[in-house]
């Protein structure tokens, strides 16, 4: 799924942005600092193997470098980001196939019940106060 937000945001141009979420997301910081060398077999891995002299496969359909090299352009490609035959909302509907097991469904008022039950705590640590008057939180 990040690979996807990286895509998306590449293709709006919000480079830099793409480029944190790549490079600080959790998971590539767990690797790099836990398995370095796991991590920098995931960073060189790609389909430029034969330019760079290297044997190793390519992880991920889009695999790190790709996305580097994606984010270095002045033009957003649609051919690289989705090969195949593959769309943004045709990614977008598999992502949410895949999230669906996921997520579970809860009563309808449950948010409000939760947010309800807040605000009672806030005001029972006397770090809400609520105002009684009509006008409104204004008053206060």
């Amino acid at each position: 799924m990040p690979l996807q937000i990286v895509i998306e945001l590449a293709e709006l141009r919000e480079l830099d942005t793409a480029r944190a979420i790549l490079r600080q997301t959790p998971a590539m910081s767990f690797l790099k600092k836990d398995a370095p060398d796991r991590y920098l077999r995931y960073y060189h891995s790609c389909p430029h193997e034969a330019m760079l002299g290297r044997s190793q496969p390519c992880v991920a359909a889009l695999c790190f470098c790709r996305l580097e090299h994606m984010l270095q352009r002045t033009f957003f490609d649609y051919a690289e980001a989705y090969p195949n035959g593959a769309s943004k909302e045709r990614r977008r509907q598999q992502i949410a196939a895949e999230m669906k097991s996921e997520v579970q469904s809860v009563p309808h008022g449950r948010l409000l019940t939760l947010l309800n039950q807040a605000l009672k705590w806030q005001q029972h640590q006397g770090e809400l106060l609520f105002c009684t008057c009509l006008s409104g939180p204004i008053c206060c």
